[in-house]
């Protein structure tokens, strides 16, 4: 009855708003895990966690890593599925404040996230579904909004992988490979390059796994209904990635192109990843530079520039400590188009299945350093 009345309630509070999981890029390279699709079901990292993932996160990971509170499994172990069956799901809860400008301060209290994962296995073949209901933070017209119209499923996507793991293809919802992939949705690398909340596409992709490298190559375009979200533009999109032979750093090319009805977009990048194994010291950077057109009117083409640099000490087993610059030009080629911001992070993982992530954020409009904006929140994560 216990374990009957702990499924009812964590489905319950997963009910409530979806959010986004994407990976913890923290985690490659400064533990065992070479790629993220190690500890994650998706070849991208991010969402259900596997079998390996969850002891992983149960006695890697956490600060307290015994007895019943390091369980990594699904419902702490109260219930094992099948092995053709995975079921997850992740919970967000936000408090915080906001301040963008003079007279616009704003305190928070929502539910960032509440996700739900089903993944049935059919040999090779395997169906990932995660469903919740869209987020709504604050403001009035949250009252306006019925539970039907919050359902939303972010990704759904069929997927073919061969017992040798060598290589795969999938099809459906989901983020093409593409970047960092933090978790964080609101960091520049996904707020500004279409890969925040909702903004999954639809698309196939075809990835393959070497010894030390990986490679995705994605074709995607826009959801069929806009009640599933904005999605991206139809496009496609190349992640390649290198490991060094101690799998101490990562380096990283990509490149993506979109077209829409009103312009055309083309991005290429580089991504770095360092673990300083005697520093305790985790690096992670990636550089953008794109350019947007307009064919169809007389606007000039933009050219664009997004930096990302973070560094997190893992101050003991269960705790970072990060500190974030990243930067964002729309058009290169006009004043007071870009903003920037510095941020740092606080993030504790006591046992398995809890995170509190503390994160204060100062940002500027313009190189505006008069009236910055401040962020500040303070997260409990929990996941199934």
């Amino acid at each position: 009855m216990r374990m009957i009345l702990t499924v009812v309630a964590a489905a319950g509070l997963l009910t409530i708003a979806a959010g986004d999981a994407a990976a913890y890029p923290q985690f490659q390279l400064s533990t065992s895990a070479e790629r993220c699709s190690q500890c994650h079901f998706s070849p991208g990292g991010g969402g259900l966690l596997n079998a390996y993932g969850r002891d992983e996160a149960g006695s890697t990971i956490s600060w307290i890593d015994d007895g019943a509170l390091g369980d990594g499994r699904l419902l702490h172990g109260a219930w094992t599925p099948p092995d053709w069956l995975a079921l997850g799901g992740d919970y967000r809860g936000v408090v915080g404040y906001k301040d963008p400008g003079p007279g616009d301060a704003d305190t928070l209290l929502f539910p960032m996230q509440a996700d739900l994962y089903v993944r049935p296995t059919f040999g090779p073949i395997s169906i990932t579904l995660i469903g919740g209901m869209r987020g709504v933070a604050r403001g009035a017209e949250a009252k306006d909004i019925g539970i039907a119209d919050r359902l939303t499923s972010r990704e759904h996507f069929v997927t073919y992988e061969p017992d040798s793991g060598a290589w795969y293809v999938r099809a459906g919802r989901f983020f093409p490979v593409y970047g960092l992939r933090s978790q964080d949705h609101t960091s520049y690398v996904r707020r500004y390059l279409g890969l925040s909340t909702l903004e999954e596409p639809y698309g196939a992709a075809y990835g393959k796994y070497g010894a030390d490298w990986e490679l995705h190559v994605s074709a995607f375009t826009k959801p069929p209904s806009a009640s599933l979200g904005i999605g991206q533009d139809t496009g496609a999109a190349v992640y390649y990635e290198k490991r060094n032979e101690d799998v101490t750093a990562a380096y990283g090319a990509q490149a993506r192109v979109t077209a829409s009805s009103t312009d055309r977009r083309a991005l290429v990048g580089g991504v770095y990843k360092r673990w300083l194994e005697d520093q305790k010291l985790m690096v992670l950077a990636e550089l953008d530079a794109g350019a947007q057109a307009f064919p169809d009117t007389t606007a000039d083409a933009r050219l664009q520039l997004l930096g990302y640099l973070g560094v997190t000490y893992m101050a003991r087993q269960g705790v970072m400590i990060g500190g974030v610059v990243q930067g964002w030009d729309d058009d290169l080629l006009l004043e007071q188009s870009s903003r920037a911001a510095a941020e740092l992070d606080v993030q504790v993982f006591p046992f398995a299945h809890f995170e509190a992530h503390l994160l204060v954020r100062g940002e500027t409009a313009g190189l505006d350093l008069d009236q910055p904006g401040l962020l500040g929140m303070l997260q409990l994560h929990y996941y199934l």
